[in-house]
């Protein structure tokens, strides 16, 4: 199995191309293009009803994956329908974090779980629930904005704000406290970080999903009452 992304960072597509029996588990809607000698099938995420469940409530993962399988020579093209970057991380017997949503796709030896992220999830506001990934094979996780990967060193710490949190290695040490005293957090703006210790990876997205949001909020029509125009 050969893979790339492209039109990274703004529009990223991952391009596979899978080989006679290869097979890529992908979330429902995720396929952009395959030449027509792949074999789809839709079924239950992995692990059972449940799990699936667990995925689509906490994870903000689909209840369904559909699963791509080469009856030849074959190529797919997926995505994600937010604007921002793709990436692939191969696992060898390893584990990573994700933010939840990000998760595109996988190879078959790779698992993935919605994992409660403790009371260090519970402050954190949208890290409360992790997507566990672990296994052997390769994953794809997408982002909002452009992606950045940063190695820490042995002891070496590193301060993300949780909205910028893409993923990170599951050896990776992190605790979240807030940006600064109860004014700071009033009057700045800043809400909750993520402090890491190394050693490890952290991949960080350029772009906060909730900042975006509430910033597109302030632009949207209000519709007045007749009362508005007494």
């Amino acid at each position: 199995m050969e893979q790339e992304i492209l039109y990274s960072p703004e529009y990223a597509v991952a391009k596979i191309k899978l080989l006679p029996g290869e097979s890529v588990i992908a979330e429902p809607g995720a396929m952009i293009a395959m030449t027509p000698n792949l074999e789809v099938k839709a079924e239950f995420a992995r692990g059972g009803v449940l799990k699936s469940m667990a995925r689509s409530f906490f994870g903000k993962e689909s209840f369904f994956t559909t699963t791509f399988t080469a009856l030849g020579e074959a190529e797919l093209v997926l995505g994600r329908g937010q604007p921002g970057d793709m990436w692939c991380v191969s696992l060898n017997n390893e584990t990573i974090y994700a933010q939840s949503g990000a998760f595109v796709a996988c190879t078959p030896g790779v698992h993935v779980n919605a994992g409660w992220g403790g009371a260090r999830g519970f402050f954190a506001g949208n890290m409360l629930f992790l997507l566990e990934i672990t296994g052997t094979g390769l994953v794809w996780l997408a982002t909002f904005g452009a992606l950045r990967e940063t190695t820490l060193g042995l002891g070496e710490d590193y301060v993300i704000d949780t909205g910028h949190v893409a993923g990170f290695h599951g050896n990776t040490m992190y605790t979240v406290t807030s940006a600064g005293g109860f004014k700071s957090f009033l009057t700045s703006g800043e809400g909750f970080v993520c402090r890491f210790r190394g050693p490890g990876k952290v991949w960080t997205q350029s772009r906060n999903a909730v900042a975006y949001a509430w910033w597109i909020d302030k632009y949207r029509p209000v519709k007045r009452s007749s009362r508005d125009h007494d």
